[in-house]
């Protein structure tokens, strides 16, 4: 959970021969303090090296953060405080001092406090590395259900010189995307495809090559989520 940070202050201090770092993120009334990072060199979580990193989260009376999703898991604990949690299709949760609860990676929520005293959280994030604990919605958009990308291709003619068009919508913004698919059963796939827009969106046109006759199956994969499979078939064009 992060708002749009205003200042942001670093304090080292040495002790015991160790080098601390504590990074203080101001943000309207909420402020974050990142406590500890870490790298795991194989998370089973993502079949990779992931970054752990714990942050202590205070949030003033009656603040609401910003619309959110995270591109790993969250664990979260209450110390003080009642935290209310909305997700994107606008159900509620609310925890309590000593209560814990988990988030799953690219699930658009917000976080309230909606009582008269401040709530603290201490957050556990384990992301991919190289991907940043928390992503803000672009102009704060709320998003029913994950990030999952959908494709549709449109076609004015299957057949070599004909002109398509692929869209893919509800995605992860601003991210690569990858172009997977099959020709007559044969895999492909194109890496770094094209990229989504602030709003998770993508839209790419182009024509059928000669020597594409047959079948096929495309599909996207955009921040580590598939989307639907799309089929076709090309044939050669009659007069």
């Amino acid at each position: 959970m992060k708002n749009h940070p205003v200042t942001t202050k670093v304090k080292f201090a040495a002790g015991f021969s160790a080098l601390v770092l504590v990074s203080i993120i101001s943000a309207y009334a909420a402020t974050t303090v990142i406590v500890a990072v870490g790298t795991i060199p194989h998370s089973e979580l993502f079949d990779g090296p992931a970054t752990l990193t714990v942050r202590q989260l205070v949030i003033a009376p009656g603040e609401i953060l910003a619309w959110h999703y995270h591109p790993g898991r969250a664990y979260n604990v209450i110390k003080r405080g009642t935290l209310t949690v909305e997700d994107g299709c606008g159900q509620e949760e609310q925890f309590k001092a000593g209560q814990a609860f988990e988030e799953t990676e690219l699930h658009v929520h917000r976080a309230k406090n909606l009582g008269s005293e401040e709530v603290e959280v201490y957050n556990t994030f384990i992301v991919p590395e190289g991907n940043p604990t928390t992503v803000n919605m672009p102009n704060n958009e709320r998003r029913c259900g994950p990030l999952v990308p959908a494709i549709t291709l449109e076609s004015t003619r299957f057949c070599p010189g004909g002109s398509w068009t692929l869209r893919a919508m509800h995605a992860v913004p601003n991210t690569s995307a990858h172009l997977l698919g099959a020709q007559n059963g044969k895999p492909w796939k194109i890496a770094d495809w094209g990229r989504t827009d602030s709003s998770g969106s993508l839209t790419v046109g182009g024509t059928f090559a000669e020597g594409t006759e047959g079948s096929h199956t495309l599909r996207v994969e955009i921040g580590g989520l598939m989307s639907n499979t799309v089929t076709l078939a090309v044939s050669k064009c009659t007069p």
